[in-house]
């Protein structure tokens, strides 16, 4: 039982690593830009339309004789729970940098910071508390799906 854990954890990890990677990317560039449209909408019908990746998986696997279309493997494990995790994530980023004072990025660049060292220095740090709660229950939705997913098809991973 305890490779189970094992593995169970290590896809949740590197799913909630690879989405909190790629979504800190995409919420910095949309939180500093000046959008025609309020990007608040962004995540939610990607959140509605990928929320349940693992289930259409189970779906594809088990469906039509067991012919599926992804191979129960590790990494088409992870890739569904980045596909499932990223627009909360994303969301949860984005609303964090948007809600920081401007002032304190300028004053950083006024002194000559480079836009790498303002983030690494002045916005994430600010930002800390929102996205490090957000990447924890990034990866508590991946684990719990993956749970279910298990205890529903009764496959093991390989």
């Amino acid at each position: 039982m305890n490779w189970s854990i094992w593995l169970v954890l290590r896809i949740a990890g590197l799913a909630t690593g690879i989405s909190v990677a790629i979504g800190l990317w995409l919420a910095l560039i949309l939180a500093n830009r000046k959008l025609p449209f309020d990007g608040s909408w962004l995540p939610k019908p990607f959140k509605a339309l990928l929320s349940n990746a693992l289930i259409l998986y189970w779906v594809g696997t088990n469906g039509s004789g067991g012919a599926g279309y992804w191979p129960l493997t590790q990494t088409c494990l992870v890739l569904a729970g980045v596909i499932s995790a990223e627009p909360f994530f994303f969301g949860a980023a984005r609303s964090a940098f948007a809600g920081l004072d401007p002032n304190y990025g300028r004053a950083a660049r006024s002194l000559g910071a480079s836009e790498w060292r303002v983030f690494l220095r002045v916005h994430l740090p600010l930002a800390f508390r929102p996205i490090f709660a957000n990447a924890a229950g990034v990866f508590l939705e991946v684990s719990a799906l993956l749970a279910i997913f298990w205890w529903g098809t009764g496959r093991i991973f390989k």
